[in-house]
């Protein structure tokens, strides 16, 4: 059944880029959700510093237009570049897509720790303030930014990533769409079982300095890690 609908889905880098930014919106609402209202979910909420004073509501015009400006910014530059790269193999097996995805993941987090890291140079650092300016404890604050950084950060390292090693369809659109929520869930500030810890980008944004990348290796080799 599962693959029935799949044959359904355009193997497209629109589907691709629409998909996973709505992914950004229902996760978002379903955690301001939970910020408001108490539940057993309650107990899993874990902040690091004290809460930001800019809310969901006034973070939402921002990233709202960064997401606009980032998919037209997908549909005129980088797409027409890539000659969709990163949407090929569209039949392939559970194997193929699995060990796109850890591949797709080692040159992500590549990129993102070197982007990430040259953003908190001095003269870098301007753009990437608006996010800091956040404790990384509400799930909309994943893409509350200036548009130079989300450019940098968001859109770049992963259209590099899919055109670099030209992934397969399904492995594209599920680590698009796995990244999307890693960084709702890592900026959420609820810490539950067996999902990503929002701690560790909670001491990025306490100590500026640590955990630039997305889990992978590099925050170790280069002792960045806390």
């Amino acid at each position: 059944m599962i693959s029935n609908l799949v044959d359904y889905i355009p193997k497209t880098l629109n589907v691709i880029a629409i998909s996973s930014h709505l992914i950004v919106y229902i996760s978002s609402l379903l955690y301001l959700y939970m910020d408001t209202y108490d539940g057993w979910w309650s107990e899993y909420r874990y902040s690091l510093v004290k809460q930001s004073k800019i809310k969901f509501l006034n973070m939402l015009p921002r990233v709202i237009r960064n997401n606009i400006v980032g998919i037209l910014f997908y549909w005129f530059i980088l797409f027409p570049i890539s000659k969709n790269r990163g949407v090929g193999n569209h039949n392939a097996n559970i194997y193929k897509i699995l060990s796109d995805l850890v591949i797709l993941f080692f040159i992500f987090d590549t990129i993102f720790y070197i982007f990430h890291r040259m953003l908190h140079h001095p003269y870098m650092y301007r753009f990437h303030k608006i996010h800091h300016s956040t404790f990384a404890e509400i799930g909309i604050s994943t893409h509350y930014m200036s548009f130079i950084d989300y450019l940098i950060e968001v859109i770049l390292p992963f259209w590099m990533s899919i055109s670099m090693y030209n992934s397969c369809f399904m492995a594209s659109l599920i680590f698009a769409i796995i990244g999307q929520l890693n960084g709702v869930i890592s900026h959420s500030g609820y810490k539950f079982p067996f999902l990503p810890n929002p701690l560790s980008h909670q001491y990025h944004h306490f100590y500026f300095n640590k955990n630039y990348g997305t889990g992978g290796i590099w925050d170790y080799v280069f002792s960045t890690s806390k």
